[in-house]
């Protein structure tokens, strides 16, 4: 509004400034698509009316906001999203790839996921055997990936009526459940079973696995049946918690404005033909009918062949016939035209906000973009980023979490074939992360060593201190290392000896041979003094025959 007073210039009030909203727009939106499409848009229960019939519109939008992002912590639910990402969205599903592969797979191809190495033989056998039995190596890729899927991992050992494990099966972790006392320790009843069915009540086993949508118990468990693998637990609750658990508002985020673009990109970008038709003269029913028929014979199918037809389309040309009227004494051409009207926006073309919440969602994955082909500087895959270095630890923390339960699947092993967990010893080994991992190792190698150098020259330490507290050397390995040292020593000595005989003989083979050599030298010069080759010259005197 303009407020102007007399002989002065209009001032302009500041709430001049902000937009005029048609109060109802909003609602008639609503109402248009609650109409066209019943399940989508604010349902009847969502409605916000006050006592004068009048719709709340910041409800209205709140409403239609929280049923397409509003993200439900419950463990299921998050379950629901993960599944969601990894199935639509590309970005989800190659990172969670990536991560098992890194996780399980060797640099050069060849070992098989993880190494498992005990010290007495007969273990070692118990363990292969084990190992092979259950095809732990197909297994262990599909583990890791679950694992950091869903947070949460179930596997149960199978055995046989042998008293022998013979499967390490995964069970879908939205079907199991874990029941803990209040301190923390898992429930200790026993699996009760009548006729094949289980009789088990709610929260009585340390396991129970129940049917998703009516949450009837098919299966109870012991504590040791069960292998449960926690990723980002947080010590409050029985459960792990998802890698893509923060990624799921921005995925959905991302998702609808990526399907909102592609829609504008294929009902905007087209151009619109706008036809003016003369219908001068005629009155309002008869325009209505010229426009209905003209609509008709552009629009209309043309048969192609008898069997097919030919639509209208945008590449369609018109033939519109045109001339000169007369109103009145007046002569004036003709209205019948066709304008193109260009419908493009730039709002579609503008892709800000679909780049910044991709760099989000990619950043939430935790793994580095140029591992996903993001990546702007190609150099940057090649080198040793602090990306890298974040996303390897984290690898590590997923590797230390698998060995834990192969742990408890190796002490179950050792137990059913009468062997203590406690005093067997052996190691699981993972494979190296990467190149980079070896680079890394051989270089804090060498700086350890030049370490030890200048320490062992200013007489910091002994080399007896270094092989004990560096290398962790027994008193047999020490022993034995000063042997193999000594007799090197010897052998090296040995080599010096004959070097140095070898050296002394040429070195007298060069002195004779320069005496000859001088001899001739003396005796050719006295020639040419008068001596004959005997040394004598015509006095009688002689030379020197050594010089």
């Amino acid at each position: 509004m303009i407020n102007q007073a007399p002989n002065t210039s209009p001032v302009m009030n500041q709430g001049d400034l902000m937009p005029r909203r048609n109060p109802n727009l909003v609602q008639r939106i609503a109402s248009a698509i609650f109409n066209a499409q019943p399940n989508v848009g604010p349902q009847s229960v969502d409605k916000e009316s006050t006592s004068t019939g009048i719709q709340n519109e910041s409800g209205i939008l709140s409403n239609v906001f929280d049923r397409q992002f509003r993200i439900d912590t419950n463990r299921r639910a998050v379950y629901r999203d993960v599944d969601e990402m990894d199935n639509a969205s590309e970005e989800a599903s190659i990172a969670l790839d990536i991560i098992a592969n890194n996780v399980t797979t060797s640099e050069d191809g060849v070992q098989m996921s993880v190494v498992i190495k005990a010290e007495d033989d007969a273990v070692q056998e118990i363990i292969d055997n084990a190992v092979k039995v259950v095809k732990l190596h197909q297994k262990i890729m599909p583990m890791a990936r679950n694992l950091v899927k869903y947070g949460d991992s179930f596997t149960e050992p199978v055995v046989n009526n042998k008293g022998e494990i013979s499967d390490f099966k995964q069970l879908p972790p939205a079907t199991m459940h874990r029941n803990e006392t209040p301190t923390g320790q898992l429930l200790l009843g026993k699996p009760r079973y009548t006729d094949g069915k289980c009789v088990n009540g709610r929260n009585e086993t340390a396991f129970e696995q129940r049917v998703v949508d009516t949450g009837d118990i098919i299966a109870t468990f012991f504590p040791w049946q069960v292998i449960h693998i926690r990723l980002n637990h947080d010590g409050f609750t029985p459960y792990g918690r998802s890698h893509f658990r923060v990624a799921r508002s921005t995925f959905k985020k991302l998702q609808a404005i990526e399907q909102s673009l592609v829609v504008g990109r294929l009902t905007r970008e087209y151009l619109k033909l706008i036809f003016y038709i003369d219908t001068t003269g005629l009155s309002k029913k008869e325009k209505t009918v010229a426009l209905t028929e003209f609509q008709q014979n552009v629009t209309q199918r043309i048969n192609v062949d008898g069997r097919r037809d030919s639509p209208f389309s945008v590449m369609t040309d018109f033939f519109i016939s045109t001339g000169w009227i007369k109103l009145g004494s007046q002569v004036q051409p003709s209205k019948s035209q066709v304008d193109v009207l260009d419908p493009k926006n730039v709002g579609i073309h503008e892709i800000t906000d679909v780049e910044y919440l991709h760099r989000k969602f990619i950043a939430t994955l935790r793994v580095p973009p140029a591992h996903l082909g993001f990546e702007k500087d190609i150099n940057a895959k090649a080198t040793l980023t602090l990306q890298d270095t974040q996303f390897i630890r984290f690898l590590r923390s997923v590797q230390q979490l698998l060995g834990q339960g192969l742990e408890q699947f190796i002490d179950l092993v050792l137990l059913m074939n009468g062997y203590d967990p406690e005093t067997t010893i052996y190691e699981i080994t993972w494979p190296k992360l990467s190149a980079t991992d070896q680079m890394n190792d051989a270089q804090s190698e060498l700086w350890r060593s030049q370490a030890d150098q200048l320490n062992l020259m200013n007489k910091v330490v002994s080399p007896r201190w270094i092989q004990v507290h560096r290398y962790d050397m027994t008193e047999e390995e020490i022993a034995e290392i000063e042997k193999e040292n000594e007799e090197i020593a010897a052998q090296e000595q040995a080599k010096l000896e004959a070097q140095a005989q070898v050296q002394a003989g040429i070195q007298d083979q060069q002195a004779e041979s320069n005496q000859e050599r001088q001899l001739e030298l003396v005796k050719a010069k006295g020639q040419a003094n008068g001596f004959n080759k005997n040394g004598v010259n015509s006095n009688g005197k002689a030379i020197i025959k050594n010089g």
